[in-house]
């Protein structure tokens, strides 16, 4: 029997997070649960995946058997804790999930049988790897899972040589005013701001002969309004 894929579970949102436990996975737990706290009825599905014992001989299944089930009431543990915290801070359903066999056709299998809506998984940088959801695990969840995915990763300056950091000091200048300035005074005309009607632009603090600067209809570094 055909299932129509683009009717919607009762107005929920479904998501699939893969994690391994790592700092990476981390950082993936938490993109999901801020996109949680901004979508309807928000369903979180976390899926841990264990890889299969390669068995030598008869003699390593006993120590296998007891590694495995070792392994899998550490991943229930901590996964079950997983989903406690997200319900208790966040209005969500929460659902640990426990898998053996290979990571990317488990957590592709998951969204399938759920009917996901979102995938987010994490993937490796180029100096840092995690030991379960390596890139080519993306990389194949993205490719065969029956929705999209978001692939997080950490955070880091830019690898490519024609991409240039943050400039230091707008760092400073954003850390400082915790977010209401974006730009020094070199970089201010890069871009025009926007605000709502009813609120007015977080530029409070700014000095009376810089506040003209950040206003919305600031000009432009080609002098346009």
């Amino acid at each position: 029997m055909e299932v129509d894929m683009d009717r919607q579970l009762e107005g929920r949102s479904v998501m699939v997070v893969g994690v391994d436990f790592s700092e990476t996975s981390h950082q993936a737990v938490s993109v999901a649960l801020n996109l949680a706290r901004i979508t309807r009825a928000p369903d979180l599905h976390f899926i841990h995946v264990l890889r299969p014992v390669a068995l030598t001989g008869l003699s390593d299944w006993s120590g296998a058997v007891e590694q495995y089930e070792r392994a899998v009431e550490t991943a229930r543990r901590e996964l079950d804790a997983l989903c406690s915290s997200a319900i208790a801070k966040y209005a969500l359903r929460a659902f640990a999930h426990v898998r053996t066999g290979e990571p990317y056709r488990e957590v592709v299998q998951l969204a399938s049988d759920i009917e996901a809506d979102l995938v987010i998984i994490g993937t490796h940088s180029r100096a840092r790897m995690s030991r379960f959801l390596l890139g080519s695990v993306a990389e194949k969840v993205q490719r065969y899972a029956p929705c999209p995915v978001l692939t997080v990763k950490p955070k880091e300056r830019p690898q490519a040589s024609d991409i240039d950091p943050p400039c230091l000091a707008c760092h400073e200048i954003r850390v400082e005013s915790h977010g209401a300035r974006l730009w020094c005074d070199q970089h201010m005309n890069m871009a025009h701001s926007f605000f709502p009607p009813s609120e007015p632009p977080p530029y409070d603090g700014a000095l009376p002969e810089q506040e003209d600067s950040y206003r919305p209809n600031h000009r432009n570094s080609r002098g346009e309004a």
